[in-house]
């Protein structure tokens, strides 16, 4: 990170604690918004005016997600509720600014902001946190080994590339399901059991745990009404999902919609993934 740089944190969760301990370390300052509700003697600022950590800050990092509702700073640890609003935007005016402004393009002139999100090494180092969550997930709510198990993992991205490997160490047998050709022929170029996704209504009744990676209804009442009575489903896909929940729960199937694993289980290594995507930005683009 840039040496004695000003740093704002605005919103978020656990995961910004970690980041902005980190960039302390590395000689910077750092202010932090939307923390109020935890009583933490931190080693930084925890302001509680969102305009005051603007205005003296150089860089803003907002949280991930940005916002929850597509209104409001998503900032749990907050008793205030900070509306995106033009004044916001007015003050980030001349700052660099760390997330996703795109769906707030109306306000964004003379505002340099860069997705860390969006980026290849950003995206590859979350999937881990996201595939071992959902492993440890399935373990603790399923109280048995993963050892012999029939795992279907739906969508063979960078989560579900992960998925199998980790799964195949505790000796599960894997078979992956998607509809995208290139994911299909690297699945069988890595050993894997491959089907295409029109094939699931003949595929879903042969296993124990299923992983849902794909961002779309694939589990509909007709697949869902296919499976085990006692699967357990993980879908890690962003939301709506890819299960069709109140019918899993009016034919008590167990499944878990498991958003924001990263933060939620792995705070700190996360913290690190996010850390590691803004420095190389400000070294790539010499902020």
């Amino acid at each position: 990170m840039v040496m004695k740089r000003k740093f704002g944190i605005i919103g978020g969760d656990f995961r910004q604690i970690h980041l902005a301990e980190k960039i302390l370390m590395n000689s910077n300052k750092v202010f932090l918004f939307g923390f109020d509700k935890l009583n933490n003697d931190f080693s930084f600022p925890a302001l509680g005016n969102i305009y005051e950590v603007i205005d003296k800050s150089e860089y803003i990092i907002l949280p991930l997600p940005e916002t929850r509702d597509g209104i409001h700073l998503f900032s749990p640890f907050s008793t205030i509720k900070t509306e995106f609003s033009r004044k916001i935007f007015n003050f980030l005016k001349g700052k660099v600014v760390f997330g996703d402004l795109k769906k707030f393009t109306e306000y964004t002139e003379e505002i340099r902001f860069y997705d860390y999100a969006k980026t290849e090494e950003f995206q590859i180092m979350n999937a881990v946190p996201t595939a071992e969550g959902a492993i440890k997930i399935a373990l603790d709510k399923k109280e048995e080994t993963l050892f012999g198990k029939n795992c279907l993992i739906a969508g063979f991205g960078r989560i579900g590339k992960l998925l199998a490997n980790r799964l195949k160490s505790f000796g599960a047998y894997i078979t992956t399901i998607s509809r995208n050709p290139r994911e299909i022929a690297w699945a069988k170029t890595l050993g894997y059991r491959s089907a295409h996704l029109d094939n699931l209504t003949y595929e879903v009744d042969n296993y124990d745990l299923i992983f849902n990676t794909i961002p779309s209804m694939v589990f509909t009442k007709r697949i869902l009404s296919k499976c085990k009575k006692d699967v357990f489903i993980i879908d890690v896909a962003s939301n709506p999902g890819g299960i069709d929940k109140d019918y899993a729960k009016e034919i008590k199937i167990n499944c878990i919609h498991a958003l924001g694993i990263p933060g939620n289980l792995f705070p700190k290594s996360a913290s690190d993934i996010i850390y590691n995507s803004i420095q190389n930005i400000i070294q790539e683009e010499n902020l």
